[in-house]
């Protein structure tokens, strides 16, 4: 009876499985690595993006903090300037992130001494007027994102609503 002898025959077969599940193992890494970096990139533009529109809300907040302030930018003429002109170095948005040049904030009066929002049983219904102001703040930072923030405001004072 002739003997046979299979363990010259199964060699290469272990070689072949050996590659084949370094195979698979690379092609799941590079497919992991690939999925990591691209997961890293939307976090940080998602980061961008959350500094930019807080960026963009500070401005529009700060302007509000200006009124009743001796640079009070809600004086009832119509303004599209930027009303922190001439702060220089005490700027109260140099924090934010591109610096204090990042922020645009441009202010508009819309609506100028209409009657305010009052119930007409009140005392001081056709005493108060009203002045309607538009808060645009913008924050642009090169290669990275830009966010919009428009802002309502409304400045109550003594005076003759126009009706």
């Amino acid at each position: 009876m002739k003997q046979l002898n299979f363990q010259n025959k199964q060699r290469g077969v272990t070689l072949v499985f050996a590659i084949l599940f370094l195979l698979i193992l690379t092609i799941i890494s590079v497919f992991a690595a690939s999925s990591s970096s691209l997961e890293l990139k939307m976090a940080g533009n998602m980061q961008d993006s959350l500094v930019s529109f807080q960026s963009a809300e500070a401005g529009a907040i700060a302007t509000l903090a200006l009124a009743g302030t001796p640079a009070d930018p809600f004086d009832g003429a119509t303004l599209t300037q930027d009303p922190f002109i001439g702060f220089g170095a005490n700027h109260p948005l140099a924090n934010v992130s591109g610096g204090s040049d990042s922020v645009t904030v441009q202010l508009d009066l819309t609506a100028a001494s209409l009657s305010c929002p009052r119930s007409v049983l009140g005392f001081s219904a056709d005493l108060l007027a009203c002045d309607h102001y538009n808060i645009q703040s913008n924050h642009d930072e090169v290669q990275k994102a830009r966010s919009e923030v428009h802002l309502g405001a409304v400045k109550t004072f003594i005076g003759n609503p126009v009706l």
